[in-house]
């Protein structure tokens, strides 16, 4: 059954890390990075900026679309989705300039929402591929593919805690979305919200301890964060009238970086850790997303 992706541009996020990159322009006083994906330019394409919103560079140029990016912890790789193959989506990896593009699954089923381990050895992603969406975890070349769970609900959005032992992700199994944790072997799975909404697209923050996540439990997407250990203290960290949603920390933990479409689109924005002072990265006619596209996981034509 092929699977085509409906409104790709909803339920987004922005990866975020530390690079050089000094030869595509970017001013080196300010190093963070945004990979993000956008149709400015007709389709789904990855591009990255600093965290100011200036000196968009375009990676990708495909007619096929580009989405889920994310950034190594070295600044060297990123991983992204993509259906180039002409083929259901896939995953696949190019140097932090867009060159040296190398396809890491190939199959016919969905392979998405891909996410480095912070020693960048291995990639955990999604994949319906025995049947329905689970958490696998594979080396960084696309070998020795092993499944974390095994559920007959739908697991998304995985997250490598900042020591590598823990992955969170997002899971329907107990009849809505709602934030788990697990070890990095599978074991140990543990759910850390409940809540009659959906709660997904979890995002450690550096220290460890907090998890940043997206949640329509006031009737449109909103941020929270909670502790990560056990899912107490909660807080609210956005409440616009419009959704907020996939949020991302800067690898300092200073910014917030999420997608929004309180201007009608969706656009990548900025926040303090505790959710004020948001600042506008990015400004198109056009969808700004990032790494994580909730449309691809739920909304697909079989």
């Amino acid at each position: 059954m092929k699977r085509t992706l409906v409104s790709w541009g909803l339920a987004l996020g922005a990866c975020l890390a530390l690079t050089g990159c000094g030869s595509s322009g970017f001013d080196l006083r300010y190093p963070q990075r945004v990979v993000f994906t956008s149709t400015r330019d007709g389709n789904a394409e990855i591009y990255l900026m600093d965290t100011r919103g200036v000196n968009p560079t375009r990676l990708t140029s495909n007619t096929a679309r580009d989405f889920q990016p994310k950034l190594s912890q070295d600044r060297t790789k990123i991983v992204f989705t993509s259906d180039r193959d002409g083929g259901d989506y896939d995953l696949f990896t190019m140097d932090a300039r867009g060159k040296s593009v190398v396809q890491l699954t190939s199959n016919n089923k969905l392979d998405a929402d891909p996410a480095w381990s912070p020693d960048g050895t291995q990639l955990a992603f999604v994949s319906d591929r025995d049947g329905n969406d689970e958490v696998y975890v594979m080396n960084a070349d696309g070998t020795n593919v092993r499944r974390l769970t095994n559920t007959s609900a739908q697991e998304e959005t995985p997250a490598w805690s900042p020591d590598g032992t823990k992955l969170a992700f997002g899971s329907n199994r107990d009849g809505n979305f709602e934030i788990y944790v697990m070890n990095a072997d599978g074991t140990n799975q543990k759910r850390l919200t409940n809540n009659t909404a959906s709660d997904d697209s979890p995002a450690w923050a550096p220290s460890g301890s907090t998890i940043a996540f997206a949640t329509n439990r006031n009737g449109k997407y909103d941020l929270y964060s909670l502790n990560a250990n056990d899912g107490s203290d909660l807080r609210r960290l956005t409440s616009d009238a419009a959704d907020d949603d996939s949020p991302s920390y800067t690898a300092d933990g200073q910014t917030l970086v999420f997608a929004s479409n309180r201007t009608g689109n969706f656009e990548i924005y900025a926040a303090d850790p505790d959710g004020l002072n948001v600042r506008h990265l990015t400004d198109t006619p056009e969808a700004d997303s990032g790494a994580h596209t909730r449309a691809v996981l739920r909304n697909r034509r079989h």
